[in-house]
C-alpha cells in the first residue's frame, strides 16, 4: 500500500510510535499520543561509495525512490527500494499482541527487524562504469528535542525522561496525575533499545552495522522498550500505575523479557496475525482491521491501584474522554470477539459514575478526561442513550460468555436505569421526550437531540426487551413484566406513527418548540424540524447486540430491512452514508460499519462498503495533516480515534454469528459464500487452538465444515 500515517502501540501501556512519512518524522512517547514528542527516526543505508538513502522519518538525507508499507494487526513494515543503490531495505516494527495474554500484550516494547538485500533483477540497469557496490552499512538513530540520548555499556541506543506535562499539542496542563505539591511536574519515562541481532557500533549520534551483499543478505533486530514506574492515571483521586509494572521493574527488565521469550512472543503474535490474514476477508478489510486495531490500542490504559485491582479505560482519541459509553458500545465488539474480561472491568467502573436528575438515574457519558478520572468531562448528558447502551451490552456479555456475575452485581443499578427510560416518556407513547441528546454530535437537530427519536425508541425497545430477560434471571418478575410492557408499547407506536411507507421517520415530534441547541443553548427557529422525515442509518442501531446472542428484537424485521436499505440508497455519498438523507453534515465510519453488520444479520451483504471507508482513510492519511483513524468526514475532528475497531465485527457479522452460552447454542449464517473465518469467541487462547469454519458452494449447495476442536456442550449450528 502507499505510505500512510499510522501508529503502533501495545495494549494499555501507552508506549506508541506515530509514523508520519508525509511530514518526515515520527511522534513517540512512553506516555502515548498527545503526551508525545516529535522526533527524527534515522534509519537508512550508506554504500561504500558514499551514496545514502533513508526512510522518510527524518528531515535529513535523500529518501528511497520507491516506498511501500504493509500492515498486519501487530506490525507495520516499510519496504524501501533504490535502483540507484541496487538494494532493498525492509524495516518491520512489531507490537506484540495476543488475546488474553496480559503480560505479552501490555509489555511496553517493539521488535524492530531490519533487512537489506540486493535488488535481484538488474537486467535493465547498470552503473556507468559497469560496477555495482554491494558493501555498505545500515545506520539507526533517534533525535528529538529536550531528550538526553546516547550509548551506554548496556547497548542502549537512547534513554531519557519525558515530562508528563510537556507536549506539542497544547493539551490542558491539568493532565497532571497528582498535584504539584504531592510530586514533581514530571514522571521518569525511560526508553531503552537493545540489540537482539547484528553488530552495531557507535557512529556519531547513531549506531551502524556493516554489510556485504556479495557475501549474504543483511539481517539485524533490536528491542525498543519503555518504562514508567510512577503513577500515571488517577482514578477518583487514587493514583494508579501501569499494569506492566506488575512484571517489569524497569526498561531493562522489559528488554530481558522480550529477549528471553522472543520465540514464544513472536509465535503467538504471528498466530494472532494469521487469524486475520488467512481469512477469506479481502485485502481492504484486512488492512482496515489492522489499521484500526492499532488506533484502538494506542488509546487504551491498563493500570493498577495500590490494592492490585485493575483499571482499564480507552481514551476517545483527540477528545481524551475515558471509556465513553456510546463509543464503547461500538468498539465493544472487540471485547466480545477477543477479550471479554476487559469489558467486565469497565462495567464495574461505569457503575461508580451513576448520576441523578429530576427524571431519575442515568450513567455518565464518560468517566473523566485526560489522566484525572473524576467525573464526566463531556459538556452535556446523553441519559437515554447511555442507559440503553449499558443494558444492551450487559445482556450481551452474559449470554455471550455465560457469566451472570455482572448481571447479578449490577442488578440494582439496572433497575434504576430502566426506570429512567420509563419516566423519560412523558406522553405515554413509549418514546423518550427527556434526556434525548445523543452521541451523533455533529448532526442536525432532528438527528441529534429531537424529542421522540426513532433511533432511541428502537434502542430503548431492544433494551427493555433484554432487561426483561435479565430481570427474570435475578428473580425480579415485576421489573420483567414492566420491561415487556414498555417494549410492546414502543413497538405499537413505532409501527403506527413512525412508519412512512418505506422507511421510519427520524423523529415523531416535529416541533422545535421548547428545544434548545444542545451546544449554544439558543432556541430553534419556528416551524417543523428539518429532516424529521428523512431516510436515516440509525433506526436499527439498537438491534445488533441482541442479534449477536440470538435474541431477535420484537420489531418488524421486514420494515427494518426496508428502512436499512432505504438509508443506504438515499444517504450514500463517496465515502459512506451521511447521518440521514437530509443531513449531509458528516459521515461516521464506525456507525456505517455498525449498520453494515446489522444488515448482514438480515441477509443484506454490505461488507464491501469498507472499500469506501478505507479510501477515505488513505486520502486523509496521505495528506500532511494525517491523524490516523478518523471517524468523521470534513467537519468533526474525531481523529486518532479508537472507534474504528468496530471493524472486528466483520468476523462476527461476516459469519452471521450468534452465540448464547447460557442456552449452549452458536448459530452461523453468513451473508455470502464462499468464506473461511476463525471462530474467535471459541478460541482456547492459552492452548493456542482456534477453530475455523469454511463455507463452500458446491453444485449449487452450500456446505460447511469446522476445522478444530469445539467447546464441549456447545451446539454449533452451521
Amino acid at each position: 500500500m502507499i505510505l500512510t500515517e499510522s501508529i503502533l502501540a501495545p495494549l494499555g501501556s501507552r508506549f506508541s510510535i506515530n509514523f508520519r512519512p508525509q511530514r518526515r518524522d515520527i511522534r513517540v512517547s512512553a506516555l502515548g499520543r498527545f503526551l508525545d514528542f516529535t522526533a527524527d527516526l534515522i534509519i537508512g543505508v550508506r554504500l561504500s561509495t558514499g551514496e545514502t538513502r533513508v526512510l522518510p522519518f527524518t528531515s535529513e538525507g535523500q529518501v528511497f525512490e520507491y516506498m511501500e508499507q504493509e500492515l498486519t494487526p501487530s506490525s507495520i513494515r516499510f519496504k524501501a527500494r533504490s535502483v540507484e543503490l541496487g538494494c532493498l531495505l525492509e524495516v518491520t516494527f512489531t507490537s506484540p499482541f495476543y488475546p488474553q495474554d496480559a503480560k505479552l500484550s501490555t509489555a511496553p516494547f517493539f521488535y524492530v527487524d531490519i533487512r537489506v538485500e540486493p535488488i535481484k533483477d538488474m537486467v535493465h540497469w547498470h552503473r556507468v562504469d559497469g560496477s555495482v557496490s554491494r558493501k555498505g552499512e545500515v545506520f539507526v538513530g533517534l533525535r528529538r528535542p529536550s531528550m538526553a540520548m546516547g550509548m551506554d555499556e548496556t547497548a542502549a541506543f537512547w534513554t531519557g525522561q519525558l515530562p508528563l506535562k510537556e507536549n506539542n499539542q497544547g493539551i490542558d496542563p491539568t493532565l497532571d496525575v497528582l498535584p504539584d505539591d504531592e510530586r514533581g511536574e514530571s514522571v521518569e519515562a525511560v526508553e531503552r533499545a537493545e540489540i537482539l541481532r547484528g553488530e552495531f557500533m557507535p557512529s556519531g549520534d547513531r549506531v551502524a552495522a556493516s554489510f556485504d551483499l556479495d557475501a549474504d543478505d543483511f539481517y539485524a533486530s533490536f528491542i525498543w522498550a519503555a518504562h514508567v514506574k510512577e503513577p500515571v492515571l488517577a482514578d477518583q483521586g487514587q493514583p494508579t500505575r501501569f499494569k506492566y509494572t506488575e512484571w517489569f521493574r524497569d526498561a531493562a527488565a522489559v528488554c530481558t523479557y522480550a529477549r528471553a521469550k522472543e520465540t514464544d512472543i513472536r509465535r503467538r503474535t504471528a498466530l494472532f496475525d494469521s487469524l486475520i490474514l488467512d481469512s477469506s476477508l479481502g485485502k481492504t478489510q484486512q488492512d482496515f482491521i489492522a489499521y484500526t486495531l492499532q488506533s484502538y490500542l494506542s488509546n487504551t490504559w491498563w493500570t493498577l491501584h495500590d490494592d492490585g485491582s485493575d483499571w482499564f479505560s480507552v481514551w476517545e482519541g483527540v477528545c481524551l474522554f475515558n471509556s465513553t459509553i456510546d463509543v464503547e458500545y461500538n468498539l465493544g465488539l472487540l471485547y466480545y470477539a477477543l477479550w471479554p474480561e476487559l469489558l467486565d472491568i469497565t462495567f464495574r467502573q461505569w457503575e461508580r459514575h451513576e448520576k441523578t436528575s429530576e427524571v431519575g438515574h442515568f450513567l455518565s457519558h464518560d468517566m473523566g478526561g485526560g489522566v484525572k478520572v473524576n467525573g464526566q468531562s463531556y459538556p452535556h448528558e446523553m441519559e437515554v442513550e447511555e442507559n440503553a447502551n449499558f443494558l444492551l451490552m450487559l445482556h450481551a456479555y452474559w449470554r455471550w460468555t455465560g457469566d451472570d456475575g455482572p448481571v447479578k452485581r449490577h442488578a440494582g443499578m439496572c433497575k434504576r436505569l430502566v426506570q429512567y427510560l420509563v419516566d423519560a416518556d412523558t406522553n405515554g407513547n413509549g418514546f423518550a421526550n427527556e434526556g434525548t441528546a445523543n452521541t451523533i454530535d455533529d448532526a442536525s437537530a432532528a438527528v441529534q437531540y429531537s424529542r421522540e427519536q426513532t433511533y432511541l425508541g428502537v434502542k430503548c425497545l431492544c433494551a427493555f426487551d433484554v432487561a426483561a430477560v435479565m430481570a427474570d434471571h435475578v428473580g425480579d418478575g415485576d421489573l420483567g413484566a414492566l420491561c415487556r410492557q414498555r417494549a410492546d408499547l414502543i413497538r405499537e407506536t413505532l409501527d403506527r406513527d413512525a412508519w412512512l411507507g418505506d422507511h421510519y421517520a427520524v423523529c415523531l415530534d416535529k416541533s422545535p418548540e421548547g428545544l434548545q441547541d444542545i451546544w449554544d443553548k439558543s432556541s430553534l427557529p419556528p416551524g417543523e424540524l428539518a429532516g424529521w422525515d428523512a431516510y436515516s442509518i440509525y433506526a436499527s442501531n439498537g438491534m445488533l447486540y441482541p442479534l449477536l446472542v440470538g435474541h431477535t428484537p420484537p420489531v418488524s424485521m421486514d420494515r427494518m430491512l426496508e428502512d436499512l436499505e432505504g438509508g443506504v440508497r438515499e444517504a450514500l455519498i463517496e465515502y459512506g452514508c451521511t447521518h440521514s438523507s437530509a443531513d449531509q453534515s458528516n459521515i461516521w465510519i464506525s456507525q456505517n460499519l455498525w449498520r453494515d453488520f446489522i444488515g448482514a444479520y438480515m441477509g443484506v451483504d454490505l461488507l464491501d462498503m469498507v472499500d469506501r471507508y478505507w479510501a477515505f482513510l488513505l486520502q486523509e492519511n496521505t495528506r500532511p495533516e494525517g491523524k490516523c483513524f478518523i471517524d468523521t468526514y470534513v467537519a468533526n475532528n474525531l481523529c486518532y480515534y479508537p472507534r474504528g475497531i468496530t471493524s472486528i465485527g466483520m468476523f462476527l457479522a461476516g459469519l452471521g454469528m450468534s452465540l448464547d452460552r447460557v442456552d449452549g447454542v452458536m448459530s452461523l449464517r453468513p451473508p455470502r459464500v464462499p468464506c473461511r473465518m476463525p471462530l474467535l469467541p471459541l478460541a482456547d487462547w492459552e492452548a493456542e487452538e482456534i477453530p475455523w469454519v469454511e463455507y463452500r458452494l458446491e453444485d449449487g449447495e452450500v456446505t460447511a465444515d469446522v476445522d478444530g476442536e469445539l467447546p464441549e456442550g456447545l451446539d454449533v449450528r452451521l
